[in-house]
């Protein structure tokens, strides 16, 4: 059974009412985040580029689709899963993030959207110095950094 297979079956029993990927993107030992905007839900929160898979899609189609509007890039291929987090929709519901670690084609021509007003590439220590990152950011980041991801066949 592949690793999105296995994924998306705990999802369901844990009755997770939607699926957000995140790209955790690494340039020399630091992470890009993001920062949204402040018209957004979570507003001015620095994050993993992510996003909500849809109906029919796989997980690799939902990373390439989200980094494709969110930063303007082009998946290169997938490292590995770096974990989870659960957090509220701005409607209540349950949310589930899986965080995939990610390489990029282009990763030099980044190019926000409208979501987002500010990005940079920082070590966790640095991080305390951002206002708004929350916890679970935090922990993917160091998990990542501290080569804890999940190597294995994931397409």
């Amino acid at each position: 059974m592949q690793i999105y297979d296995v994924l998306k079956q705990k999802a369901i029993e844990d009755k997770i009412y939607s699926l957000v990927l995140g790209g955790v993107i690494v340039n020399d030992g630091k992470i890009l985040l993001i920062k949204r905007a402040d018209n957004q839900f979570m507003k001015n929160l620095y994050e993993f580029p992510s996003g909500k898979l849809e109906f029919g899609e796989t997980f690799e189609q939902c990373l390439k689709r989200h980094i494709k509007e969110e930063l303007n890039c082009k998946v290169k291929d997938v490292e590995g899963y770096a974990g989870h987090f659960d957090y509220l929709s701005n409607k209540g519901q349950l949310v589930r993030q899986y965080n995939f670690v990610l390489n990029l084609e282009n990763l030099n021509d980044i190019s926000l959207s409208t979501e987002h007003t500010n990005y940079g590439f920082f070590r966790a220590s640095e991080c305390n110095d951002l206002i708004d990152i929350s916890d679970e950011i935090l922990y993917t980041m160091d998990i990542v950094t501290s080569n804890r991801v999940l190597r294995k066949e994931v397409k």
